[in-house]
């Protein structure tokens, strides 16, 4: 089975490196959900 692996970083305070790996069959429900949690007028990049 294949994944997807997400990365993101942050050096607001220190340095910060964050992975998420998600399964191809779970990749729609998790965008699905990951959308739900924008909070009005912040930016996607999904």
């Amino acid at each position: 089975m294949s994944s997807h692996i997400f990365v993101d970083e942050s050096k607001e305070r220190d340095y910060l490196l964050v992975a998420a790996v998600i399964l191809s069959d779970d990749l729609d429900a998790t965008r699905t959900l990951m959308r739900g949690l924008v909070l009005h007028g912040q930016h996607r990049y999904i």
